[in-house]
């Protein structure tokens, strides 16, 4: 008697649990070209609002540090294993909003009520070169995150930069459009403001019409809200689908307004291997300074090794205090404070990477959820569908179209034979 039962013998989790995908992020958070893309990152946006706030802000209101500086992260890593409870950054790290804080902070005290003529200058060239330097290498992450999540293909470093480089319009403009709707949307309260100037009589014009402003206060928050939520995926967007910041835009907030649980759901997955691979990463960097220091200290003496910590932080924050002390000191103390502080970006740059991968896995499975795209569908630069046809020549030998114009994405049909 044959036994007609199907034997099951093995499990698609991802048909079953597609937000499995999230779980490959962790392992391309961790490639080399991902973290140097993320480091550069780091750097050129801190060096640009360093030189911002040398022109726009006065002395008293300049961040007091250098350009390189400790990253947050690194230093919470470093002051907890100093204290022998490096397990705890666990509980303290949160690496996607910590990321969303600093990156839209520039975008938020922009609109500040408190802000100067100059200070709304700096903030606004601030955010305006964040959101440039990240349309090339966030752009590039994205696009490494959404072949090897798709497709489990390789995308070299000078690949992944020309495609941030080719897109940077799409990347840069794509948050920027929402913004010009603000603005927009703010000229009636600012001309109800500029009639409240003068005098009373003003005021309780303005007052009257203040249903107004209020109806398009409403407005820009309805427009407002998905772009603070929803603007990673726009990277993840044009890092997909090879698209333009039009389309972008729409699928951003189509996704986030659509699926607002699904993306909070995916969002807490994404933070929990973010956390981890956080820790993973602390965990080297902290182990890699400290065996530094006890190397350095072996030919230098612990004392030594602590004045030069001290000469580090006075010079960075009490620069009148080291008058007294050698110049040699000092620049010695500041270079080697540099390079551990240039490891320590290992930190923020495995952050930012992670945030920008995390972005591209949530925007796969939104896409996935809201049209039912499948998760290895990924658009290819150069992608030719259906190549060219071939014809006969009179030789009887056959040859191809030239290559100027050959069809791109479309089938087309040869010309009928002569007569």
């Amino acid at each position: 008697m044959t036994d007609d039962r199907d034997v099951l013998r093995s499990i698609s989790w991802r048909d079953v649990f597609p937000w499995v995908l999230i779980f490959r992020t962790f392992g391309v958070s961790f490639q080399l070209r991902v973290l140097l893309l993320a480091i550069a990152g780091v750097i050129l946006v801190d060096v640009g609002w360093w030189g911002a706030a040398q022109v726009f802000l006065p002395q008293e209101e300049r961040p007091q540090a250098e350009v390189v500086h400790p990253p947050l992260f690194a230093k919470r890593a470093v002051e907890q294993a100093a204290e022998g409870r490096l397990g705890t950054i666990l509980l303290i790290a949160d690496p996607i909003q910590e990321v969303w804080v600093h990156a839209t902070r520039p975008y938020r005290t922009f609109f500040s009520v408190h802000n100067s003529i100059r200070s709304a200058a700096y903030r606004a060239f601030c955010a305006l070169w964040a959101t440039a330097v990240w349309s090339v290498f966030g752009g590039a992450i994205c696009r490494i995150a959404a072949l090897a999540l798709t497709r489990d293909e390789r995308c070299g470093l000078k690949a992944a930069l020309k495609f941030g480089l080719y897109r940077f319009l799409s990347f840069f403009t794509a948050p920027l459009f929402p913004l010009l709707g603000v603005l927009a949307f703010a000229i009636p309260a600012i001309l109800l403001g500029l009639l409240s100037y003068f005098g009373d009589v003003g005021l309780l014009i303005s007052g009257i019409l203040y249903f107004v402003a209020a109806i398009f206060g409403v407005m820009t928050a309805a427009l407002l809200i998905p772009l603070l939520f929803g603007w990673p995926l726009m990277w993840g967007a044009i890092a997909t689908e090879a698209s333009d910041a039009f389309d972008a835009l729409s699928r951003s907030y189509a996704y986030v307004t659509q699926r607002p649980l699904h993306f909070a759901f995916y969002s807490a997955i994404s933070l929990a291997v973010g956390v981890l691979g956080l820790f993973v990463i602390s965990v080297i960097v902290v182990v890699s300074l400290g065996m530094t220091d006890w190397a350095f200290s072996l030919g230098a003496g612990d004392e030594r090794l602590a004045e030069i910590h001290v000469a580090v932080e006075d010079a960075l924050y009490f620069p009148q205090a080291i008058a007294g002390d050698g110049p040699q000191l000092t620049q010695g103390a500041r270079i080697i404070h540099f390079w551990r502080g240039l490891v320590a970006r290992i930190i923020d740059g495995y952050v930012y990477g992670f945030f920008f991968i995390a972005a591209t896995a949530i925007y796969l499975l939104l896409r996935y959820d809201v049209d039912q795209a499948e998760l290895d569908e990924v658009a290819l630069e150069d992608e030719v569908r259906f190549p060219p046809p071939t014809f006969a020549t009179e030789e009887g030998s056959t040859a191809a179209e030239p290559e100027s114009k050959a069809p791109g994405n479309f089938e087309s049909t040869p010309p009928p034979p002569a007569d």
